[in-house]
């Protein structure tokens, strides 16, 4: 019975556990963020492929 008690872990204290939740929350907002941020690029990449037939018909070389 005394090998069970051993396997089970201790209880983290409060402060540990903001500790960890926030440890494991910051990667998953910095993710976020920078896959908006690649989004907002793709985007902007993308409506310039498409004005860029309307422009070429416009602009003589």
């Amino acid at each position: 019975m005394e090998n069970v008690v051993q396997l089970i872990p201790v209880t983290p204290s409060i402060d540990q556990l903001a500790r960890i939740i926030g440890n494991v929350a910051a990667p998953a907002f910095l993710l976020g963020a920078v896959a908006s941020f690649i989004s907002v690029l793709v985007s902007r990449i993308n409506r310039v492929v498409d004005r860029a037939p309307i422009s070429s018909r416009h602009h003589r070389w």
